[in-house]
């Protein structure tokens, strides 16, 4: 496993065995525990992420065999000779998402990339809040695409499972019953229904447990669910616990924030 992060759990194992089988996954997480549940010879998936702006640029000319994209940086990547540093790729506060721009018209091998894949193929959405106003959101909402966008409302109720196709969610978002689902990712998803970004009848919410998500995943696609060997609890070296106190000391949000991330959305803008 990952002795700085943690051990992969059956959702890494899952997602890394979805990468071996040929799609495409996209992360905003900094850890290393797909690539670590790849390593595991029952999976035997090694790939070298892709994390900063050059690999996405290169990715969009060659698309990568096992493609495991992380959208704001990695805390280490594979090289030649091992696993390396990687923590100057990580994206985590305002400035340095801002340098993407907003819907990353300043980092255009990263919105080519995923401008290709969604263009191609399903987007299923799991474990994301949706509460992104600067980059990944926007990007969702500017890219035309007929493929099915479903997003999982992660309710960790084995019982629950409700289906809310576009229509129903219209109703819903008009009386304001929104339920037990959140209404941040819901406001963009009825947005892109009524935009047309994508049409209405390929737009799904599930609110369900996602553990039930997986095992469905696998069954229609006949993959084998690995799980874990020994705990999965998360183990943080203290050096690494060290490092990240004293990096978010360092980084609570100024006023010069807002402006800067205001300035580079007028600047996108033309004004």
């Amino acid at each position: 496993g990952d002795s700085a992060s943690g051990q992969p759990n059956r959702n890494h194992y899952f997602l890394a065995t979805l990468i071996r089988q040929g799609h495409s996954v996209f992360t905003t997480n900094f850890d290393g525990l797909i690539e670590s549940a790849g390593a595991d010879p029952r999976v035997d998936m090694i790939c070298s992420p892709i994390v900063d702006s050059e690999e996405f640029a290169a990715c969009a000319q060659t698309p990568p065999t096992l493609a495991l994209f992380k959208l704001h940086g990695s805390l280490r990547t594979r090289t030649a000779h091992g696993w390396c540093d990687a923590r100057h790729t990580i994206q985590a506060t305002l400035n340095s998402v801002g340098q993407s721009g907003v819907d990353m018209k300043f980092d255009p091998g990263k919105r080519e990339v995923l401008q290709l894949t969604l263009k191609a193929r399903p987007l299923i959405v799991l474990g994301y809040s949706g509460y992104d106003d600067f980059d990944i959101i926007p990007v969702l909402e500017s890219i035309h695409s007929d493929q099915e966008l479903i997003w999982i409302n992660h309710t960790g109720e084995p019982s629950d499972f409700r289906h809310v196709t576009w229509e129903r969610l219209a109703q819903r978002m008009t009386a304001g019953n929104l339920g037990a689902f959140v209404k941040k990712p819901l406001d963009f998803i009825y947005g892109l229904g009524r935009s047309g970004v994508r049409p209405k009848e390929r737009l799904h919410v599930f609110d369900v447990d996602t553990a039930q998500v997986l095992d469905i995943i696998a069954y229609t696609f006949r993959l084998a669910l690995i799980e874990p060997e020994g705990p999965c609890h998360p183990r943080q070296s203290e050096a690494m616990h060290s490092y990240f106190t004293r990096w978010a000391s360092n980084r609570s949000v100024q006023d010069c924030d807002g402006y800067y991330i205001a300035g580079r959305i007028l600047g996108a803008m033309g004004r």
